[in-house]
């Protein structure tokens, strides 16, 4: 993420998520950032303004290490390699490894969905046919960089995070 993105967290009843200092996030604890989001038990979008850290947790399991992370650095000002298309990934927030793509026949047709982890290390990738795709990758709670390709040309660059919900 980057100064400048808008970021989307998904949030319920069941896990209402608050964002927190980063020693409460530390300690598992739920002390409000100042100026924060939360506590909100629905879908939250708003636009990241500063570069650092953004700490967040899930009130009611935080105690169980139900807690995440966004880093945002400051734009770089180079241009990726990024097409204008009308895929998406979502949600964002993918519980259990659950997820869907969606495009038109054109993009998706001999694409692929390349999952990175925070060191940049390939995890997973996975080919693309279908105008919709359901996929279904369990990996590890954490936040991976999600890029789908098509003949060598960058389609979507998005952010991920996974948690896996009892």
């Amino acid at each position: 993420m980057v100064v400048g993105d808008e970021i989307t967290i998904m949030a319920s009843n069941t896990h209402p998520l608050l964002q927190v200092t980063e020693a409460s996030w530390n300690v598992n604890g739920t002390t409000a950032e100042p100026g924060g989001f939360g506590p909100v038990t629905s879908a939250h979008t708003f636009t990241v303004t500063t570069a650092g850290a953004i700490y967040f947790v899930c009130t009611q399991h935080v105690g169980g290490g139900m807690k995440g992370m966004i880093n945002v650095s400051v734009a770089t000002g180079i241009t990726p390699n990024q097409q204008t298309s009308n895929l998406e990934i979502y949600p964002n927030l993918v519980e259990n490894g659950a997820f869907s793509i969606k495009g038109n026949k054109e993009q998706m047709s001999g694409s692929r969905l390349e999952l990175y982890d925070m060191k940049g290390q390939l995890v997973k990738s996975v080919g693309i046919e279908n105008e919709t795709e359901d996929v279904n990758i369990p990996l590890s709670d954490g936040s991976y960089t999600g890029i789908i390709t098509n003949n060598g040309k960058v389609l979507l660059r998005q952010r991920m995070i996974f948690v896996t919900i009892d």
